[in-house]
């Protein structure tokens, strides 16, 4: 809890240093879904917590995506943001370590919980982006994503597809050398 009242506390900083009020909205609308996915993340039984783990996961990812971009766009000072950055990996750290003793159930079954798809209304901005673009191409390469997206940097476009496809909202397909993706039928 701690962590998450640093991480609030940073983001309200940075909302009252920025000038932009869209990125005030966007970071303030973050921290809101961030404290919501806390919560439910807290309050869910053990089976389910590993699932809404996940989404909290997903609401951090795009907490670090904004803070980058925010950064790179020179809105605010960067003192604030990198605080607000090292304060938001912690907290993921945390629950990443919570999710990893979470895995297994407390029925003694030796299987591990897979993650549950993302819903459509839990995805952050950069994947709404991302789907919307792979379901208008069809079936698009990955190099392709990339480019139309160059404000993203290349490794995050690869997590967030590869996360995309673990939660089976988009399709992987390798064909030669090339990695093509399609939203599934």
């Amino acid at each position: 809890m701690r962590k998450l009242i640093l991480v609030t506390i940073s983001i309200s900083r940075v909302i009252n240093n920025l000038s932009d009020g869209f990125f005030k909205q966007k970071l303030s609308l973050r921290l809101f879904k961030l404290i919501e996915a806390y919560f439910d993340f807290r309050g869910s039984p053990d089976v389910a917590q590993y699932s809404k783990g996940i989404l909290l996961l997903s609401q951090l990812d795009g907490l670090l995506e904004d803070t980058d971009y925010i950064l790179h766009s020179n809105q605010s000072l960067s003192t604030p943001l990198l605080y607000l950055k090292q304060k938001t990996l912690d907290l993921k750290l945390s629950f990443i370590q919570d999710i990893k003793n979470k895995k297994i159930p407390k029925t003694g079954e030796s299987k591990t919980i897979k993650p549950a798809a993302i819903p459509k209304s839990k995805l952050t901005s950069n994947q709404e982006k991302i789907v919307d673009f792979v379901k208008k191409s069809n079936k698009i390469r990955t190099k392709d994503i990339v480019e139309k997206f160059n404000v993203l940097s290349e490794r995050t476009i690869k997590r967030t597809l590869k996360d995309l496809t673990e939660s089976g909202i988009l399709k992987r397909e390798e064909k030669d050398r090339a990695v093509y993706y399609s939203a599934p039928a």
